[in-house]
């Protein structure tokens, strides 16, 4: 029996989009976020069912980049970090690692369509004043190796560091991992500390001169890029431009700002708008891209767990903007995708058609796009850019 029928017009042209390349994409995930909002063991055997559900979904929507979560990066110490290597004190100052589920993480991510890895900041973020905290799990019980205020570059840390990174490099060796791998030293230290920036990362060129090329952090203020103190730059929208205009590459970045005319990608955020994010990476030069919010589904600083679906700023409304931790939701075996996330993914592959179509970024059709924060924003400017691509 027939129920109705419908009728569709299909407009196809002969293009056959390639696979987006040389433009990494991470969203920071969140190990922890795994195993507290299901409530199950630790890096458990569901925890790994989950996330290879995490890559799966981050791998289809574009997100080609994935954290490996070494070490738990927060500042706040906490009862169960998302610390995946194992690390042991066997003497003062002497560590034993354990490599094993790592590998085991970069094998599960290299099947699921990850292409690049970054490994964790060094050093906690904005002051780069203290070291990453490392946990040693006794027991069912996680302690810090060191006091969480020991200092960034002396201390207990740097013998740590003097035995770890060289275990890094063989592990990278060993997976042929250093060419599709990018190292942190902090994230987003502003100008008023660029001297402990420098002398951390000085210690890294030193004991692991391997990561030079190869050290992205999210740097806004445009003198760590004039200065020559990171390699890949990834300045927040508003000073993306200034790394544009000062002709240094680099990846970009929104996070709770700029709102306003800006790009961005939170609940009140326009559709048509976020659609456009591909399209102005394109246009205007940006490397790559990062996120910190893919699932951040907690309470701001803390292991507690609000509703998500009733709660989306982190409990921390106005610090935090509603839609800002995170894009996909628990769902009952695996993420859940919100619009926003959908929409972002459809960006990427306009990325993927101009790239594909050998488009220049200066051409005319594009040159309505003058600024992250200046450019069109509607569905019907879209649709036209398409038709006139696929017509050429």
């Amino acid at each position: 029996m027939t129920l109705g029928e419908l009728s569709v017009s299909l407009d196809v042209r002969p293009v056959v989009i390639q696979a987006r390349h040389d433009f990494p994409v991470s969203h920071w995930w969140h190990a922890d976020a795994i195993y507290r909002v299901y409530k199950i063991e630790p890096f458990g055997e569901r925890w790994w069912q989950l996330l290879e559900k995490h890559m799966q979904n981050m791998s289809a929507h574009g997100s080609n980049t994935i954290v490996v979560p070494l070490f738990h990066e927060r500042a706040e110490v906490v009862p169960e970090p998302c610390q995946l290597l194992g690390v042991k004190r066997i003497s003062t100052d002497r560590y034993q690692f354990d490599w094993t589920p790592i590998k085991r993480f970069v094998d599960l991510a290299k099947r699921n369509g990850i292409e690049y890895f970054e490994f964790p900041h060094l050093w906690l973020y904005w002051e780069v004043k203290y070291p990453t905290h490392v946990y040693q799990r006794e027991g069912g019980a996680w302690q810090l190796l060191w006091p969480a205020d020991s200092p960034a570059t002396t201390g207990a840390f740097v013998p740590f560091l003097q035995q770890f990174l060289p275990e890094l490099k063989q592990f990278l060796d060993s997976e042929d991992l250093l060419a599709h791998s990018f190292f942190h030293v902090s994230d987003e230290p502003g100008g008023e500390v660029i001297a402990n920036y420098r002398k951390a990362r000085a210690l890294l060129n030193e004991l692991a001169p391997w990561t030079k090329g190869k050290v992205l952090d999210a740097l806004s203020d445009v003198q760590y890029g004039k200065q020559g103190l990171v390699d890949i730059p990834v300045p927040l929208l508003p000073s993306a431009d200034e790394y544009r205009a000062a002709g240094i590459p680099h990846w970009t970045y929104f996070c709770t700002t700029p709102r306003g005319t800006y790009l961005n990608r939170l609940f009140d955020t326009p559709l048509p708008k976020i659609r456009m994010a591909g399209t102005l990476f394109y246009r205007l030069g940006a490397r790559g891209f990062l996120h910190w919010g893919y699932d951040y589904w907690f309470k701001m600083n803390t292991q507690e767990v609000p509703d998500v679906f009733q709660e989306g700023a982190g409990s921390d409304w106005p610090g935090i903007p509603y839609g800002d931790p995170f894009v996909v939701y628990p769902g009952p075996d695996g993420p859940l995708d919100s619009i926003r996330w959908e929409v972002f993914a459809e960006s990427l592959d306009d990325y993927a058609l101009l790239q594909t179509l050998r488009v220049p970024p200066d051409s005319p059709l594009l040159t309505d796009i003058r600024s992250y924060a200046d450019f069109p924003r509607t569905e019907a400017w879209i649709a036209s850019v398409r038709r006139a691509l696929l017509s050429a």
